[in-house]
């Protein structure tokens, strides 16, 4: 299957349903302009990378290369809610590069979320390791709890677990980091 926008068409009612609930959430923070604006374009990518891969179980590199196009898009206008170039480079380098010699040792994961993980770097920086976290833990969690991906060859779809632990990790890392601190 090939990548082209009118695939996006079939799915233009989750995505704006996915975005509706980001701009209600975005009200409820009382966030800025600035900061809205670079959110939805950030979830706008997370929300079409959930659907194509829970929906069809890939994540295609065009849409990747769009992702990491608006990230120097943003980057360039707006840098006051992004890690710095060097950080973020660094984390996606390092996260997918553990994930893929996971996929040649285990093959458990998939190429497409591999580099869906180096975007969520280049956007993210260190948030990149919460939202890691939180992905493994609720895909550990769907998957005890729907029967169908119980059995070992199931193909459950990581990239919706890593969008919802990107949310997580952009909006809400200053409040988790400290909670964590306290734990530990």
């Amino acid at each position: 299957m090939k990548f082209s926008w009118t695939l996006l068409q079939k799915e233009y009612k989750p995505v704006s349903a996915g975005l509706g609930l980001l701009l209600v959430l975005l009200f409820l923070e009382k966030a800025s302009f600035l900061f809205g604006t670079v959110f939805l374009i950030f979830g706008f990518f997370l929300i079409v990378a959930a659907i194509l891969d829970y929906r069809y179980t890939l994540i295609f590199d065009k849409f990747l290369l769009a992702f990491a196009g608006a990230f120097f898009m943003v980057f360039i206008s707006c840098k006051d809610f992004l890690p710095p170039l060097s950080e973020g480079f660094l984390c996606g380098v390092v996260c997918a590069g553990i994930f893929l010699v996971l996929r040649l040792f285990n093959g458990g994961i998939g190429g497409g979320d591999i580099k869906f993980m180096f975007c969520l770097g280049l956007w993210l920086g260190i948030k990149l390791i919460l939202t890691v976290y939180i992905a493994v833990f609720a895909a550990l969690i769907f998957a005890l709890m729907v029967p169908k991906y119980r059995q070992k060859k199931a193909r459950i779809p990581f990239a919706p677990f890593l969008s919802f632990g990107a949310f997580v990790a952009f909006l809400y890392w200053e409040r988790i980091i400290p909670l964590l601190e306290d734990f530990l």
